[in-house]
């Protein structure tokens, strides 16, 4: 009898992502400026039926500068006092507030459509934008292609604007897999932003580096992230969303260039900018700790990718990324690790809850795109 209760607890945690990781933790925080400082907590409550020796992540910084919720996702766009409650809205994690008041300034701007095609076709990149932070790529396509015909037809001098846009197609394609085709679009973008030099937004010189980088042209990839972190230094400041996100993809490169130690102070860098600008739980925040323990895992440091990994979970658990594929990413890689320590149990259950996952969001995807 007990053994079938168990059994009915062990099904009912892996259906609902193992909410037993989520435990209180209390951890004495200790400052390092611009990098990311680790305390040991209170062990975590068992993954069903097992004791994890694992240990959550505290990650602590201090940072000289406020940083305001519109400067810090301005996106290199100086004029953002219109877009501020958006901004306010993905600073605290709430995407989901964020995507609804930028749909409500799409449907105004297209109320003008004709008076001012630039301005809608900015509202419709910057709403796509934001699904692609959501990996919502299907929702950004249509609205990057639409924004990107607009601006040709009325606005083709706007290089900066189109920069923008050739970029966010180029991560659809990247999402996607099309890696010729990104690395296309996203030199276009690059190309654009070299024309209009001031005032522009790194992303376009930081997904050409991305595609390049997934083209497997390391040294290439290498110098335009390199220009890119320059750039958004020099523009948005040390401290800035551009920023964290330039050194955070020049890890990764370094991750897949098999530079892993070149790869860590620049994602300990880009994970304290982040955890300065944004509220705990925000998805950009699990992603930073993922990369951290994928790049322990890369130095031979198990135990700290372990806990990297762990912490990564309970971030996005926590926050809008709660049950979509972020977390069966985390999950899929740490039960390679947990298996690897020989806990079979518990990378099993992590393997499960991945699954469980990426097959719920396979079925929302064919029934949308049998809706549509």
């Amino acid at each position: 009898m007990q053994a079938n209760r168990d059994d009915e607890d062990h099904e009912t945690a892996l259906a609902t992502g193992n909410t037993t990781l989520r435990a209180g933790i209390s951890a004495t925080a200790k400052s390092l400026p611009a990098r990311v400082r680790f305390a040991m907590s209170a062990p975590l409550l068992p993954w069903h039926r097992q004791t994890l020796p694992l240990l959550l992540l505290a990650v602590a910084v201090v940072l000289p500068t406020p940083v305001k919720a519109a400067d810090a996702v301005s996106h290199g766009n100086r004029n953002v006092e219109a877009d501020e409650p958006a901004q306010a809205a993905f600073v605290s994690g709430a995407l989901d507030n964020a995507v609804a008041l930028r749909r409500e300034a799409l449907r105004a701007s297209l109320s003008n459509v004709a008076g001012d095609p630039a301005a809608a076709a900015q509202a419709m990149a910057s709403l796509a934008r934001l699904y692609i932070d959501e990996d919502r790529y299907l929702d950004a396509e249509p609205l990057l292609l639409a924004a990107r015909q607009l601006l040709a037809e009325h606005e083709d001098g706007n290089s900066a604007a189109m920069a923008v846009i050739q970029a966010s197609l180029a991560r659809v394609d990247l999402a996607r897999g099309d890696v010729k085709p990104a690395v296309a679009c996203a030199t276009e973008a690059a190309a654009l932003v070299q024309r209009d030099a001031d005032d522009v937004s790194s992303e376009p010189l930081r997904v050409l580096g991305s595609a390049l980088a997934a083209d497997h042209q390391y040294a290439r990839g290498d110098k335009v992230l390199q220009q890119a972190v320059a750039r958004a230094r020099a523009e948005f400041g040390p401290q800035s969303l551009e920023t964290a996100r330039d050194l955070a993809e020049l890890a990764r490169l370094y991750l897949h260039a098999d530079r892993p130690a070149e790869a860590l102070p620049l994602i300990e860098e880009a994970t304290a900018i982040d955890q300065h600008l944004f509220a705990r739980g925000h998805p950009f925040i699990g992603d930073d700790l993922l990369d951290l323990g994928l790049i322990y895992e890369a130095l031979k440091k198990p135990e700290l990718a372990k806990r990297a990994m762990i912490a990564a979970f309970d971030s996005l658990e926590g926050g809008a990324a709660r049950d979509t594929p972020r977390v069966a990413y985390v999950e899929t890689d740490l039960s390679r690790v947990l298996r690897e320590a020989g806990e079979t149990e518990a990378a099993d259950a992590a393997f499960a809850d991945a699954r469980r996952i990426l097959k719920k969001t396979e079925a929302e995807e064919r029934k949308r795109e049998r809706d549509a």
